[in-house]
């Protein structure tokens, strides 16, 4: 991918970010609550990872490494708080 394409993407999850933050404001939470929702649910590719997980596991290991990292965590905290609940945002 070329640097105006990580440039664009990196634009659309940052914009993303802002709408998350903004809704959950909108929901009553305050300032850092909404933070914390922002880093819990829309994962920081760039930072997330460590050195070692950014040269080996994107590359060699799984496909969609640092999506799988980040969701499976969050995945099975969901199902082990609120079982049998559709999520369509928090």
């Amino acid at each position: 991918m070329s640097v105006s394409g990580f440039t664009a993407g990196r634009a659309i999850e940052d914009t993303m970010r802002a709408g998350h933050f903004l809704w959950r404001l909108s929901k009553g939470d305050d300032p850092l609550k909404a933070a914390k929702s922002v880093q819990k649910h829309l994962f920081d590719y760039q930072y997330g990872l460590t050195p070692f997980e950014k040269k080996f596991g994107r590359n060699f290991m799984l496909p969609f490494y640092a999506w799988t990292r980040f969701n499976l965590p969050l995945q099975l905290e969901m199902l082990a708080t609120q079982p049998g609940e559709v999520h369509r945002g928090t």
